[in-house]
């Protein structure tokens, strides 16, 4: 089957006459549409983030714009938390659980599902500075949604951009902010949601020559009561640097920032701009992507995936495991990676796909040779059109190995779609 491309602007409904399943037979995968957006009956638009699955296998994700008129301005929405269901016939139902208000209008990151069924989620506010909020489920299957805390700029931080990542053993919630904090080059915070206590400024990030600033991690990860992020710039090149991996350790009462990496460019063929978070792999080593650098697409780069090696000395070295060529096999790889269940390493890029960089994304596999050499591959290109583009977040991946995303345009009614690919 031939997926026909349709490109159309963030929501911007158009018609299409398009199948929404197309065939991958050259990679042994079908892509199909679960769910189209539409804009004009409350539903979400802009699916801009990736999804989380809860312990029964239902979905859930949230949209950048779309549900019902919110305190965001006249004419605009300030987006949904959304959940999908299996209806036991191979197909999905769709609910919106909560529309967002000015406060924690327009999130940009997946949600945090604890064991309970308790959703935790940030948004960036609407003329204000963003929010952390929680979604606590009731008996009858309902949320009631509470405010953790509401930021202040230059107190605490502005503009949550990423994921909350949940320590299981303590119940808090981890997070970053791009701006905000007492140099306004962003923060790392922590927020306990069962006290009125409120959130915790960890770590203010400074617009030195070593530290990098605007963290952009999608989420976090917490490795024996240490912290481990990305910041989008920094470096050594100062504020207009390349960005960094930072760990944040434990110091008494406080917390100590080690800058891990810096990352040099496209000039010195590596990446630059890490814009998803780590991939731990169990031996201490963490994978992850930058969005630009590496040694395709000159001058800026297509974008990398790298391996940060914890060294047996206690150092880290990193290395590129792929560059992005501007092309059929992807460009700008945006959402955070995972591991499949034969330990291959799935991600998406934002463009690409196509003989050039204005395709409407890919999903890509990143296989491991007995070398030791990486192959990337692709598993599905985004169709455009019916077909759902443009991939801002990551996937997920079933135990029958069927993944699971979004994209934030196009679809049948022009606001995105959610997307599964069976093997």
């Amino acid at each position: 089957m031939t997926c026909r491309k349709h490109k159309v602007l963030h929501g911007i409904a158009l018609t299409v006459a398009m199948a929404a399943v197309c065939s991958l037979g050259l990679w042994g995968q079908t892509y199909r549409v679960i769910h189209n957006f539409n804009l004009s009956t409350g539903d979400g638009a802009a699916p801009d983030a990736g999804l989380a699955f809860d312990s029964h296998g239902n979905l859930f994700g949230t949209t950048f714009a779309g549900g019902t008129p919110n305190g965001c301005g006249t004419g605009y929405t300030c987006g949904t938390v959304f959940e999908l269901s299996p209806d036991g016939s191979g197909g999905w139902n769709e609910r919106i659980i909560q529309n967002l208000s000015s406060v924690n209008a327009h999130p940009g990151a997946p949600v945090t599902i604890d064991s309970h069924g308790n959703i935790y989620g940030t948004g960036g506010g609407f003329n204000g500075y963003g929010a952390v909020f929680a979604l606590l489920l009731g008996a009858n299957g309902s949320y009631t949604q509470e405010i953790l805390h509401q930021f202040r700029a230059n107190g605490d931080g502005a503009g949550p951009g990423s994921g909350l990542t949940l320590d299981s053993s303590s119940g808090f919630l981890y997070g970053t902010t791009g701006e905000g904090g007492e140099y306004n080059d962003g923060t790392v915070y922590s927020v306990n949601p069962h006290s009125i206590s409120g959130l915790a400024l960890l770590h203010s990030f400074t617009p030195n020559v070593t530290s990098g600033n605007a963290p952009s991690s999608t989420y976090l990860q917490l490795i024996n009561g240490s912290i481990y992020g990305t910041t989008l710039s920094g470096g050594p090149g100062g504020p207009f640097g390349f960005g960094t991996i930072f760990q944040l350790t434990r110091n008494g009462s406080g917390w100590t920032a080690t800058t891990l990496y810096s990352f040099k460019g496209a000039a010195h063929g590596d990446g630059a701009r890490p814009v998803a978070g780590l991939l731990p792999d169990g031996a201490g080593n963490f994978y992850g992507v930058t969005s630009s650098g590496g040694t395709g697409c000159a001058p800026s780069g297509c974008g990398t995936v790298f391996k940060l090696t914890h060294n047996s000395d206690g150092t880290w070295s990193e290395s590129v495991l792929y560059s992005f060529q501007n092309g059929l096999d992807g460009n700008s790889p945006w959402g955070n990676l995972i591991f499949d269940a034969s330990g291959n390493i799935l991600g998406t890029t934002y463009a690409g796909g196509e003989l050039h960089a204005y395709g409407n994304g890919t999903v890509f596999k990143l296989t491991r040779g007995a070398g030791g050499q990486w192959t990337e591959s692709i598993v599905a290109r985004l169709p455009g059109g019916a077909g759902g583009s443009i991939i801002d977040g990551g996937v997920v991946i079933d135990s029958a190995g069927n993944i699971y995303g979004t994209a934030q345009n196009d679809g049948a009614y022009g606001g995105g779609v959610v997307f599964e690919i069976t093997p």
